[in-house]
């Protein structure tokens, strides 16, 4: 389900976030962005690992990721994009097949 919530977006994501995932939500800050193809493969490869997690798995990984990052003297933007769940998600978002394929805990090989 998607739901268009700017102000939340915004809160919890900052000014650059358009879109986050919280299975089964897709919150985005634009109704615009429900076009976007690309965007929204990406958040429907985060719902995916979310899945293969247990929901609450993924946001604690998600979290200890990027706080590892942050420590190793990593900027915000470093950190977030060697998340392996960003990673996979960036690295496959331009595939519309991708989540046909994937193999079942494939952010672990990213």
């Amino acid at each position: 389900m998607i739901i268009v919530v700017p102000r939340l977006i915004r809160f919890i994501g900052g000014k650059q976030v358009q879109a986050i995932a919280f299975f089964p939500l897709l919150l985005l800050r634009d109704r615009n962005l429900a076009t976007d193809h690309r965007l929204l493969r990406h958040e429907r490869i985060h719902w995916r690992q979310q899945v293969e997690l247990a929901l609450v798995l993924f946001y604690v990984l998600y979290l200890l990721f990027y706080l590892y990052y942050r420590i190793m003297k990593y900027s915000h933007r470093e950190a977030y994009h060697k998340i392996p769940f960003e990673r996979e998600a960036y690295r496959y978002d331009h595939d519309p097949q991708y989540l046909k394929k994937r193999k079942c805990y494939q952010w672990l090989f990213e």
